[in-house]
């Protein structure tokens, strides 16, 4: 065990001891080597990590579940087994069962097993794609920089932090003070310009379905009145009642229609706009495309529902009277 293994090590028993706390992670970014692809022996940059094992597993302490293979035990600190998370095993092995495989550096100096396969992660965006990663415990190398410890707790996150702290401080009065964040806020927190924004865009689309709305319903109502002469002659000549709500319904429809049709036709163009602002969702989503149009018909149809139903009761005297 290295110096640093060993003042890890303390330093985690020390927070551990702190009430609420339930697990402990250690974890080491070792930047970004090229790893050969076996297939196409193309060279692939993976973000390199290093955890700890056992009870401090960095995986086991932040959820993340695993999805083939083992966690890393104390015989693999002397071993060359990597654990990997599902992008590389599906970008380096798609076919193919990863566990037992081996990957290369791309300088071809060191080959790694595969013993684990861990679902992706996001730990500081959600906006930020996943790299192929592979997993080393932090024992195996003299690590130069700083590391992180995870926390789990039993409770609010919030009603830890002054006891990490002070602990920290106890153990070592030299360190800088301790700053800890919680990894569910940091994530909202890189968010929250696009969230804000995304918002006020669903508030104004809000407020333009509304008027859309009334303003469907007022000419709709509008024609109607205009009409009703006609539909009590229509009436006194036979006409259903479902013939009347159609004549009524076809008209409203008309008009959504040809509004669908100009906002398909100015969303297609304005695409670009929103493009930065969309994470794993294109501009030009058919699942948006088609499912809007169907709300907006439903919602006109519904807006219609009124007027066609007042023309469909109307008296052939009254409506003669009308004029």
């Amino acid at each position: 065990t290295t110096e640093r293994e060993a003042w890890l090590n303390t330093l985690t028993e020390k927070i551990n001891a702190i009430p609420g706390i339930q697990q402990i992670g250690i974890q080491h970014q070792a930047g970004r080597p090229k790893l050969r692809q076996p297939n196409t022996l193309r060279d692939i940059d993976v973000a390199h990590m290093y955890t700890g094992t056992e009870q401090h597993d960095v995986l086991a302490t932040m959820g993340v579940r695993y999805l083939a293979g083992r966690t890393f035990t104390k015989a693999d600190h002397s071993a060359n087994t990597v654990i990997i998370n599902e992008t590389m095993a599906k970008k380096f092995w798609p076919d193919t069962d990863p566990i037992g495989q081996l990957v290369r550096t791309a300088d071809e100096k060191k080959t790694y097993e595969v013993i684990g396969v861990v679902a992706d992660t996001r730990a500081w965006a959600y906006d930020q794609p996943i790299l192929p990663a592979i997993y080393e415990p932090y024992s195996r190398k003299e690590m130069a920089g700083w590391s992180q410890v995870f926390v789990r707790t039993a409770n609010e996150p919030s009603s830890v932090i002054t006891g990490i702290r002070k602990s920290v401080h106890q153990f070592d009065a030299s360190l800088p003070p301790v700053s800890p964040s919680i990894t569910a806020h940091n994530l909202l927190h890189q968010t929250l310009a696009r969230r804000t924004y995304m918002w006020f865009l669903t508030g104004f689309a809000g407020v333009g379905l509304a008027l859309a709305l009334i303003g469907l319903y007022g000419v709709v109502a509008y024609s109607v009145a205009q009409r009703t002469r006609e539909f009590g002659i229509r009436m006194a000549l036979g006409a259903r009642v479902a013939d009347v709500l159609k004549v009524v319904l076809t008209q409203g429809l008309k008009v959504t229609m040809m509004g669908i049709l100009i906002g398909l036709a100015a969303a297609n163009s304005l695409t670009n706009i929103l493009s930065s602002q969309l994470f794993e969702v294109a501009a030009t989503d058919p699942t948006v495309f088609i499912l809007v149009p169907i709300v907006m018909a439903a919602v006109a149809l519904a807006a219609c529902l009124i007027p066609a139903s007042k023309a469909a009761k109307t008296q052939p005297m009254e409506a003669l009277r009308h004029e």
